[in-house]
């Protein structure tokens, strides 16, 4: 079996931008972990924590 040149670009080009796609995804999902986290912390406690920001 064979695949035309053309075909395994596309395949290579639509791997890394799904690639680059999930690693925005994890960046999203990591910001909303910890403004949900700093959040909590600021309800149960009053108090800003450690490396939240108020803003």
């Amino acid at each position: 079996m064979t695949i035309d040149r053309a075909v395994l670009a596309e395949i290579t080009d639509r791997l890394a931008e799904a690639a680059g796609a999930i690693e925005r995804l994890n960046g999203h999902v990591l910001a909303i972990a910890r403004a949900y986290s700093c959040t909590a912390t600021a309800l149960s406690s009053g108090k800003s924590a450690s490396g939240c920001s108020n803003n």
